[in-house]
This record gives structure tokens, C-alpha cells and sequence, in this order.
């Protein structure tokens, strides 16, 4: 016969399995109450809540992640909020489920002297720099963020840009640090005509189509993105779609291309 004791912890062994997400192999803490003051700049997304488990899925499609944050239930419409840091203090009615460290570290070269020219195009994001080492950290918030670009000490106010290639070529008085390589390229197939059909549910994201190609690179940006979908050229301002499953079914007009890992 097990003792006492053994099972006790048995139980409390696989109720902590059943907090873990199966796709990404991360392990959450269970949902604390009364939990989930954050600031909007450690927002990364918000959708109305499916279920506790699935805001925590959707968190781990972001790598930078910490939080699942879930609105109290007196909203009309429940929220899930995504948060890059775990720091949520208290805030009556909500509840934060916290991820425990599981993202792989891909690290970072050195700060390369006078380097810092990419293309608009590359360019995801900037904020005023707040030190070389924030920048790097506040790119790994960033899924498809390959560099962090600071520009030159005689600039007023110092910049920090998170940039999707790691293709930064010379530029006097600023400087670069690129991601080691970590993630899989796992490439395309080529656009499928007349198939674009999915499920709300199954959309991450969408945005103006800016080309074909960069609606594939955008795909890449979002771990869990295994499609990219473009709307008919018939629609006033094309659209291109993230959706996170490959199950994509036949649509006049539109036309998909599938991830192919």
C-alpha cells in the first residue's frame, strides 16, 4: 500500500502537470487572486477571454511572456491580457497566472561599433534608450527581433530599435548587438490560390498587406503562426491574417501560404 505521504505529493505531482502547456513545455503558477496590476507599457495583447487555460496558451505563443491576466468577473466581457514582466501586484477582482522561466536564451554578440543601417521595412520598434542591456532584454520581448541598434552618444536623446535581421551593415556612431541564431527557419509553401478559410479563433493578428512576402516574415514574428493569409485583391485595402493552425480550407479569392514546421 502507498503511504499517506506518497500520495499526498503524487496529487499535488500531477496537478502541477496540469498547469503546464503541452505545446510549449512551460509550467505557470496557478491563478493568484486578486493579482493583476500591471502597466500598459508591459501590455503585449489583449482578447476577450476564451478559457484560464487558453490565455495561458496564447501567452506562450509570445516569447516574452511572464503573465496570463485574466479581468474580473463582473466585465460584461472578460479580458485576457498578456504581460512581459512578473511584476503584478494586487487588484481586487482580477488574477495573473504567473510562467515559469522556459524560454530558450539565444544570446546576444557584443555591441558591434558603427553598425547600425537597416531598412524601415525591418525596423520593429523604437523607444528612448534606457541602457545597452535594456535594449537587448526589451528585444527578447519581441518574437522575430534578430538585433537591438542603439544610435550614436551625440544624439540628444539615445535610441534603442529592435530590428527583425540580423543583416545591419556599417553606419559611424552606432552600434549593434544580434541575436544568436536559435530559432528554426522552417520556410513556405508557395501561396495556395482560393483557400483562406479559418476560424476566429484561430487568428493571432492581421494588418494592411504590405507584400506577400512580408506577410510570410510577419508570420515568423509569432511563435505558433502557421499560415499566413491574404485577403482578395478585390477588398479596398488587402489584409494579411496570422492564424495559428495549418488546417486551412478553400475561399474565392484568397490565398494562403503554410508554414512548413
Amino acid at each position: 500500500m502507498m503511504p499517506i505521504v506518497s500520495k499526498c505529493f503524487l496529487i499535488l505531482f500531477l496537478t502541477g502537470l496540469a498547469s503546464r502547456s503541452i505545446e510549449a513545455g512551460c509550467e505557470y503558477t496557478s491563478y493568484q487572486q486578486n493579482v493583476g496590476m500591471f502597466s500598459d507599457a508591459n501590455k503585449m495583447n489583449q482578447r476577450q477571454l476564451r478559457s484560464d487555460e487558453a490565455c495561458k496558451e496564447w501567452c506562450d505563443q509570445y516569447p516574452g511572456c511572464r503573465a496570463a491576466v485574466i479581468s474580473p468577473s463582473y466585465w460584461a466581457y472578460r479580458e485576457c491580457f498578456l504581460v512581459s514582466t512578473s511584476t503584478i501586484t494586487k487588484r481586487y477582482g482580477w488574477k495573473t497566472a504567473l510562467k515559469n522561466s522556459c524560454n530558450q536564451d539565444c544570446g546576444y554578440t557584443s555591441y558591434k561599433q558603427n553598425v547600425g543601417m537597416f531598412s524601415d521595412a525591418n525596423k520593429m520598434n523604437q523607444r528612448q534608450l534606457r541602457s545597452d542591456e535594456a535594449c537587448k532584454e526589451w528585444c527578447d520581448q519581441y518574437p522575430g527581433c534578430r538585433a537591438a541598434v542603439i544610435s550614436p552618444s551625440h544624439w540628444a536623446y539615445r535610441e534603442c530599435f529592435l530590428v527583425s535581421t540580423s543583416t545591419i551593415t556599417s553606419r559611424y556612431g552606432w552600434k549593434t548587438a544580434l541575436k544568436n541564431g536559435c530559432n528554426q527557419d522552417c520556410g513556405y509553401t508557395s501561396y495556395k490560390q482560393n483557400v483562406g478559410m479559418f476560424s476566429d479563433a484561430n487568428k493571432m493578428n492581421q494588418r494592411q498587406l504590405r507584400s506577400d512576402e512580408a506577410c510570410k516574415e510577419w508570420c515568423d514574428q509569432y511563435p505558433g503562426c502557421r499560415a499566413a493569409v491574404i485577403s482578395p485583391s478585390h477588398w479596398a485595402y488587402r489584409e494579411c491574417f496570422l492564424v495559428s493552425t495549418s488546417t486551412i480550407t478553400s475561399r474565392y479569392g484568397w490565398k494562403t501560404a503554410l508554414k512548413n514546421c
